[in-house]
């Protein structure tokens, strides 16, 4: 792609956003790297305490990938209406809903970060990754996170934080949703001025693997 003399400093954003993905399609970029997450649970190790399990399912896409904060919502057919059917039939209607949410993109900045840093969620769920654990239960004023654990980690001087709601306490270990993955050249300030919690380790589990064990 040639840069013409005189391009401004979007141009030149636009174009990183380009190569970033790799010139591909935006939201099979998204789904691709969520099939991957979706067949593995991630085990969060913590030394004595409870340890964190994550299991990725077709309904944490939806809000993970930022499309809540788009108009994507009103092209499903009527009858499509939970997250879960959303995420399916995005499956079977790439390029329709891909449209969609490269204009988005356009617009929004922080949908940008999001999109363009969704393919670190590989990385950061990657043993010895250097990956910090916060707690995120003590609320922030004028937040509206209601979140309970983040995983956090740093990717090109951008601030990378996957929120991670409790869905079930199992005693030895707890059952965590991926509930919202934010993405921003400035620090987040949901772990400004707030020490990390001890993290022993991540074990990725295949999913058949886990269910055998567990069902």
């Amino acid at each position: 792609m040639p840069i013409h003399i005189g391009a401004t400093n979007e141009t030149y954003r636009k174009i990183g956003f380009i190569l970033l993905l790799g010139g591909g399609i935006v939201l099979q970029e998204l789904i691709d790297t969520y099939e991957k997450l979706k067949k593995f649970v991630y085990i969060l190790y913590r030394g004595n305490k409870e340890s964190i399990i994550i299991e990725f399912k077709d309904e944490n896409f939806y809000h993970l990938a930022g499309l809540h904060k788009t108009k994507i919502n009103m092209y499903f057919p009527s009858k499509i209406i939970s997250k879960e059917k959303k995420y399916k039939y995005m499956k079977s209607h790439i390029n329709k809903f891909n449209n969609i949410l490269e204009s988005e993109i356009d617009e929004k900045n922080t949908l940008e970060y999001r999109v363009n840093t969704f393919h670190y969620l590989m990385d950061l769920l990657k043993d010895n990754s250097n990956t910090i654990l916060y707690d995120l239960k003590e609320k922030v004023p004028g937040s509206m996170y209601n979140g309970d654990y983040g995983l956090f980690k740093i990717y090109q001087d951008i601030y990378c934080l996957l929120g991670l709601k409790e869905e079930k306490d199992m005693n030895e270990y707890k059952l965590f949703v991926p509930q919202s993955w934010m993405a921003s050249n400035r620090p987040n300030r949901l772990i400004v001025n707030k020490r990390p919690i001890y993290l022993e380790k991540i074990v990725a589990i295949p999913l058949a693997m886990y269910n055998a064990v567990h069902n």
